[in-house]
């Protein structure tokens, strides 16, 4: 019987050996091939200072199958290096990195393969093998920002995935008070906000976040937890005065910094993104003078060339290009507009207005392809309106023109909001199930509002105390989870993935020790989130 296989594995050998010349060409097994007992391709995840594990079981499909286990060998390879030969891949991540001459956590995973290999014939059956080399603290992680006394606090949330045979199992490892344990130091003055942001320079695989307090604007690496700047430090010609800073914006190779009293500051990257210092002066915008409330981040998608800024002094919209390919990259422009009888006019709010939160919509493709539809909700006249307007962003000057067409209306909201309430506008090109749905909080409930079914408002989820930070998570592209940070210092995930049956992640939820302020997804950096 062993003859057999012997001239049918050398026999497929010869008419394969094209197939195989290269890594990762395994299509056409012949029918002695093993049956692999795990998913093809497999991903195998690689954590900073861990052990590797992943069992490569698979059986043969033949009567001789227990001689022919004996007969075999076995390689793990990747970029033409051997990283284990026993059946099951038993690896350090450091030790296997160090192998590959790998320097830097690769950005996605690496195509590699598993081989079974027979020993009296050399054939090889192999299948696919996706390499996730993943630093300590990488993508798909939260951070937790909370009061602590006097000064504020982060904490920080890891997942960890397992091969358990032909699954994967998931947990969370917990840390309170990070920043401290990494820094050696606290974070002084009290939490605002916590802000994803693509910074090459400072980690090219997990990026960075800034921290916000009253006192300092801290950026972080997420791929260590160290504090990488002080803002405060990075001006051109020294601090500007009362830097006090409540949001911000970041960009591929812009920064723009929103100080308490409404002042922009501005930093623009050099193309390999090293050089870069704020100037110390603000940025003008106009004859009229500014004071930015708020820039609208929103749950919006970081491929638009704009983003919008609240200037609350002249009760108008603001435009941030951030078009890399436009000679006004880094402007910002007022709206404009042509045309007459709009429902909403975000040049022009009236004196009598609050915006409350503005996010770009993407539920709706526009022609021409210039066209972009957003969307406000804000109070006018003791009433709260959600209003969706049209912007023209129009190339190569990248300004923004209001138009007025079938798009464009003004709505009254079916409930009274404020700046208590937090609020998320959710766009289609992020959470497809939530392309309409605008959430907001109220106490302890999650709450909604469903623009595509006659403005419907409900309550999405009860939580055991008052919401103070929600956020979409940002590293997956149809947002599975909700981060939830509350009053009495729980945080937790929720799974949104069934809008019908939202769930607490139990093994997600623990206690920070204070009132949590804000929460931020490390992630792909894809979206901007508010």
């Amino acid at each position: 019987m062993k003859t057999k296989y012997i001239l049918l594995s050398l026999f497929s050998a010869w008419l394969l050996a094209g197939c195989f010349e290269d890594e990762g060409n395994y299509s056409y097994l012949p029918e002695s091939a093993p049956t692999f007992l795990f998913k093809s391709p497999n991903h195998i995840y690689c954590y900073e200072d861990d052990t590797t594990i992943m069992k490569g079981s698979f059986r043969f499909n033949t009567s001789d199958s227990l001689e022919r286990m004996a007969d075999l060998s076995y390689e793990w390879k990747l970029n033409g290096v051997v990283l284990c030969t026993e059946k099951d891949f038993n690896v350090p991540t450091n030790e296997a990195m160090d192998k590959l001459g790998l320097t830097e956590y690769p950005s996605s995973f690496l195509v590699g393969t598993y081989s079974v290999i027979e020993n009296s014939t050399g054939l090889r059956y192999m299948t696919k093998v996706l390499y996730n080399f993943i630093p300590k603290y990488g993508k798909g992680n939260w951070m937790i920002l909370s009061k602590d006394g006097e000064n504020s606090k982060l904490s920080y949330q890891r997942l960890i995935k397992k091969n358990n045979g032909n699954k994967v199992d998931t947990t969370f490892e917990n840390t309170i008070g990070i920043f401290q344990k990494m820094n050696g130091e606290i974070i002084p003055g009290t939490p605002r906000k916590l802000l994803d942001h693509l910074a090459p320079s400072i980690s090219v695989y997990s990026l960075a976040t800034l921290v916000l307090t009253d006192k300092v604007a801290y950026e972080v690496s997420n791929e260590n937890l160290k504090k990488a700047n002080d803002l405060k430090d990075e001006f051109l010609d020294g601090t500007p005065a009362n830097f006090s800073i409540v949001d911000a914006f970041y960009s591929n190779r812009i920064t723009f910094l929103v100080a308490e009293d409404g002042r922009l500051f501005r930093r623009l990257f050099s193309e390999n993104y090293l050089g870069g210092k704020f100037l110390t002066e603000p940025y003008e915008i106009d004859s009229k003078g500014y004071e930015v409330d708020f820039i609208g981040n929103g749950q919006t998608s970081n491929w638009t060339s704009q983003r919008l800024a609240y200037d609350r002094k002249n009760h108008r919209v603001l435009t941030i290009n951030h078009s890399t390919v436009a000679a006004s990259m880094g402007a910002i422009f007022p709206v404009t507009f042509v045309g007459t009888g709009h429902a909403v006019t975000p040049w022009d709010m009236g004196e009598n207005s609050e915006v409350l939160a503005i996010s770009e919509k993407g539920d709706e493709w526009l022609s021409p392809y210039t066209l972009k539809l957003y969307r406000m909700v804000y109070n006018e006249d003791g009433k709260t309106y959600i209003g969706d307007f049209v912007l023209d962003i129009n190339p190569p000057a990248y300004y923004a023109l209001a138009i007025n067409n079938s798009n464009v209306k003004k709505t009254e909201s079916p409930v009274q909001l404020t700046k208590d309430n937090k609020i998320l506008i959710t766009s289609s090109n992020s959470a497809g199930n939530y392309a309409k749905y605008i959430f907001y909080t109220k106490g302890n409930q999650l709450r909604y509002i469903d623009c595509a079914s006659n403005y419907k408002e409900g309550l999405f989820m009860t939580f055991d105390a008052p919401i103070t930070a929600i956020h979409y998570d940002i590293y997956s592209n149809n947002h599975k989870e909700f981060g939830v940070g509350l009053a009495n210092g729980d945080f937790m995930r929720v799974d949104i993935r069934d809008k019908n049956n939202p769930f607490v992640i139990k093994k997600s939820v623990f206690n920070v020790g204070g009132e949590i302020v804000d929460v931020s997804t490390t992630g792909s950096r894809d979206y901007n989130v508010e």
